[in-house]
């Protein structure tokens, strides 16, 4: 039987409806994808070091970034240049993706007077002079004049100063510096001494030399600290999992058996050789650990994972050993899992559990410490000592340098928690997604219902009224 055009446009349009749906689900699995990638660590294009090119004066440039100082081993962002010691070089200011985040690289250059340093003001343009275009012309040099122009931003997330420097060469006199303002005005500035710092108003040619001021940057060697050993106070103390393990004679433990008392969660293996001396330092000092009030329960993970080629009784062998006398207890995937998760909540980051790595839990069964490496007994000990001081201490100790709160930080709720613990694969997204719509189509639906009959009542009521 033929169809109808009316029935031919239906189906069309219920069969683009239904396509249009399924692209929709492919872009949106796409981004999980994406998001999953960068939650693991991963970077939008790779590891980019910062780099430097030298200009040779011969149409190319040079790449000079190991001799410079600028190939580190960073995932590098940002860049701002600015005279940030006053010395009339360019020192550069660079932001990383990866530790440490920022870094300041001076520029020790032999200090000379062949620059020229000019800071705008608007008038009728606006008051930064944003968008000024600067031409530079030098006596006894060719036509060509050297140009600069004021921008708000320099590259990708990053700002220069607003003081705009010339470096002058060889050249020894200052012919004239052209200002084309943002408002369209031109104006010519002369009689400008290289060495110096000038402020420039717009609509007012007289110059305002700005002295330079007396910076002194003593320069300290400085080590990148290593992401393998951390230690992370939380400010806002989160609930330690109830792990549920047994021990080397298979007598089956929940860990809330120690609440009421501070204890440190050692996660170790006999493979890991940072973790045996750890463990060995702890145990060597376990009077100190008992008059303190803490107790060391010991995970171990021999056997489990890809350490297929170690075994249980190693890490009992051990213990014995060294006369630890700590809670033994036996490491499983799912006890990892349960830590790795933690740890991805804390930190917004998706790695695998390495070793060793503790956690300091308090007496409310809180963690209030990870310690990602190994951690001193001195280290341990301060740390237990003020598990018990007042919040406002607490928050104070948890910050890396001396501050303020300028909001104070919110206390983190177990939905989260829980939220943050779920995988987050593309097909539960999905799911969840899904059986969000379909809440919110029978809400709707239903919202729809009694609206209608709301107006039915209404139309009821006003038609008996007119009879």
């Amino acid at each position: 039987m033929a169809q109808s055009p009316g029935q031919q446009e239906a189906e069309r349009q219920e069969a683009g409806a239904a396509d249009g749906g399924a692209q929709r689900n492919k872009y949106f699995q796409g981004w999980l994808a994406v998001s999953q990638l960068l939650y693991e660590g991963a970077s939008w294009s790779g590891n980019e070091r910062h780099c430097c090119f030298l200009n040779t004066r011969q149409d190319r440039f040079a790449n000079v970034s190991a001799a410079s100082g600028f190939d580190l081993l960073d995932d590098g962002r940002g860049m701002g240049l600015v005279d940030w010691d006053q010395d009339g070089d360019l020192d550069v200011w660079i932001a990383n993706r990866s530790g440490p985040r920022i870094r300041f690289m001076r520029n020790d250059a032999p200090a000379t007077d062949q620059y020229l340093a000019i800071k705008l003001v608007g008038t009728t343009s606006n008051r930064d002079a944003i968008g000024a275009r600067l031409e530079l012309h030098l006596a006894g040099q060719d036509k060509r004049a050297l140009i600069r122009t004021l921008r708000a931003g320099e590259g990708y997330l990053g700002q220069s100063s607003k003081w705009v420097h010339f470096g002058l060469g060889e050249a020894r006199q200052i012919e004239k510096l052209v200002v084309r303002w943002p408002s369209g005005t031109v104006e010519e500035f002369s009689l400008l001494k290289p060495g110096c710092r000038y402020k420039l108003v717009e609509g007012d040619t007289s110059r305002q030399l700005s002295g330079n001021r007396a910076i002194n940057l003593n320069a300290k060697p400085c080590q990148s600290p290593s992401s393998a050993q951390a230690r992370i106070v939380l400010s806002n103390r989160q609930p330690m999992p109830d792990l549920i393990y047994t021990d080397y004679a298979r007598q089956p433990h929940r860990l809330t058996e120690h609440q009421g008392r501070p204890f440190l969660l050692n996660v170790w293996a006999s493979w890991c050789t940072p973790c045996v001396q750890e463990l060995t330092e702890l145990a060597q000092s376990q009077d100190r650990l008992q008059i303190a009030g803490l107790e060391v329960v010991a995970f171990n993970f021999d056997g489990v994972g890809n350490a297929t080629d170690s075994d249980p009784l190693d890490a009992r062998r051990l213990l014995k050993r060294i006369d630890a006398p700590f809670h033994e207890a036996q490491g499983t995937p799912l006890v990892a899992r349960t830590l790795e998760m933690g740890l991805r909540y804390y930190f917004d980051k998706a790695e695998p559990l390495s070793l060793p790595c503790s956690f300091l839990v308090d007496r409310s069964f809180r963690v209030a410490v990870i310690y990602l490496g190994p951690v001193s007994v001195e280290q341990l000990l301060a740390d237990t000592g003020i598990l018990t001081a007042p919040p406002a201490a607490w928050q104070k100790a948890s910050l890396p340098f001396p501050g303020r709160w300028a909001i104070a930080p919110l206390e983190d709720s177990q939905a989260a928690i829980a939220s943050s613990r779920q995988d987050s694969n593309p097909q539960q997204h999905q799911n969840r997604s899904g059986t969000t719509w379909t809440v919110i189509s029978i809400t709707l639906l239903f919202l729809t219902l009694v609206v209608s009959l709301f107006i039915l009542r209404w139309r009821s009521q006003s038609w008996g009224t007119r009879k």
